[in-house]
Formats: C-alpha cells, structure tokens, sequence
C-alpha cells in the first residue's frame, strides 16, 4: 500500500520529504492513527460479543450435558442389579468365592468397594449400605 508516489522512494532512499510532502504525509499518519482507534474499538466490540456468545455456549453446553446425565440408563438399573455389579467389583468377592477370608479388613478400606460405590450419589450409598453381602 502506498501512502503517496514519493513516499515510497523516500523509504527507499531515505531521502528527506519536501517541505511541500510533510503536511501530507502527517495527515496520513493522523488519518492512520484515528482509523487504528476505530479498529481498535471495533475490535473490542467484536471480542466483548463473542465473549457473550461463548457464554451462551457453554450455557447451552451445560444444559445439554444435564440432560444426558437426568437420561443415563445407569439411572434406572434396579437395585438387585446394582448390588450384582458391586459385589462383582468388591475385592472380598474372590476369598468369599473360595470359601476363605484371608482379608478380614478389607471392607473397611475406605478406597476400596463397597465405600467407594457408596460415595458415587445416594440411591447407591443406600444400596451399599442396605447389602449385608458387600460388607
């Protein structure tokens, strides 16, 4: 882009404008400046709306995620069930299997099943809690 013909060939040369040059080229740098302000408010604009769009994604985001989660077929799994797959993930299934106890405690580790399950949500403490068999 050209500011003027000779503007160029005093960047290139560095050659000093003419005093008749010099209110031109300030004015195309004043023009410059104040076009830069615009954009630079434009800008600003542009990145505040797209904040609030991005907002109203993630709104949007959060409702659909809230919804599949009310939906999940975990959610209507029957108690007995549940209760099957826990003790098929408790670690005394195994010595209880075979007849023998070899870890008296370790339905009271904390980290282990059945006291993990019961902190997923409630219908599953209620569960845990209510099966003599996982304890």
């Amino acid at each position: 882009m050209s500011l003027l013909p000779r503007v160029d060939e005093i960047l290139r040369t560095n050659a000093r404008p003419t005093e008749a040059e010099i209110p031109e080229i300030v004015r195309i740098i004043d023009q410059g400046r104040e076009d830069i302000l615009n954009h630079d408010s434009h800008i600003q604009r542009l990145e505040a709306e797209i904040l609030s769009v991005e907002q109203n994604r993630d709104d949007a985001l959060w409702r659909v995620n809230a919804g599949r989660a009310a939906l999940h077929p975990i959610r209507s799994i029957p108690d007995d069930v549940l209760l099957d797959i826990f003790f098929l993930c408790s670690p005394l299934r195994d010595e209880r299997w075979c007849g023998i106890m070899t870890r008296s405690d370790s339905s009271l580790d904390v980290c282990n099943a059945p006291w993990s399950f019961s902190q997923v949500c409630r219908k599953w403490r209620n569960a845990c809690l209510s099966s003599r068999r996982l304890w």
